[in-house]
């Protein structure tokens, strides 16, 4: 009897959530659903639409969603903690105070989730989010010291005195975006590789960078572990990143 019941107990969780919801889904649909404060930790959802959705404050740790739309989903308080998003819509979605802590983001799109985000919620949703679309992210003051958005896009981003201090942005488009005042010191803005002796920067074609400050901008050999980084001259900047960098500070 004892040993019925652990195969129904183990048959349950792999079934289901807390909250009535699959563990496992392909293709599933919740769009529009309340599902306010639903358990779905550790939940393995691809291609599932949860768009509109009423997620807040849901239980989301340890997630693996691929192909997820959750567009103008409402996330306010969600805890993405060590959570996996790949290709995953957030396009309008809310996320104040949505938690991301050891989250990774891949090919995410974060276009319009900005807004009324606190520094620490975007630093977190950033933290490590390579490829992720945000053009036109409206990030104007902003401290986004120390986060990781290698190959992400930000053409035309309003990014007037953001700080960028320490961050790796190896690869990042920032072209046609407004970085006037933004503070880029230390930060990982070009790389190279062994076989390759060209040195390739983030793209600030046509963006304003008038007062933004590239003091102690790093180049990055991309191909060795540990990365063996250095301080890049403003010459090779300017050539990199394909852009004059008139009036900005430069090493």
């Amino acid at each position: 009897m004892n040993y019925l019941l652990a195969v129904v107990a183990v048959l349950a969780s792999s079934l289901g959530t807390a909250g009535g919801l699959p563990a496992h889904c392909s293709g599933c649909s919740f769009a529009g659903r309340d599902l306010h404060g639903a358990g779905l930790a550790n939940v393995e959802y691809a291609g599932v639409n949860l768009s509109h959705a009423n997620l807040r404050d849901a239980d989301l740790r340890g997630a693996r969603l691929a192909g997820v739309d959750l567009y103008a989903a409402d996330l306010r308080g969600a805890d993405f903690a060590k959570a996996k998003l790949a290709g995953v819509d957030l396009h309008q979605a809310q996320l104040s105070g949505a938690i991301f802590t050891g989250a990774t983001l891949a090919g995410v799109n974060l276009r319009d989730v900005f807004n009324g985000l606190r520094d620490i919620d975007a630093r977190g949703l950033l933290h490590k989010c390579a490829g992720c679309d945000a053009r036109g992210a409206v990030i104007a003051g902003f401290d986004l010291s120390g986060v990781s958005i290698e190959g992400g896009d930000f053409r035309e981003a309003r990014a007037q005195r953001v700080r960028f201090s320490g961050a790796e942005l190896e690869g990042v488009d920032f072209a046609q975006a407004d970085l006037r005042d933004a503070d880029l010191r230390y930060a990982k803005l070009c790389w190279r590789n062994t076989d390759d002796p060209r040195v390739q920067c983030i793209d600030l074609r046509g963006a304003d960078v008038r007062g933004a400050d590239f003091r102690g901008a790093l180049l990055c050999q991309n191909d060795r572990r540990p990365r063996n980084c250095m301080p890049v001259d403003a010459a090779k900047l300017r050539e990199g990143s394909r852009s004059s960098l008139a009036g900005a500070i430069l090493p």
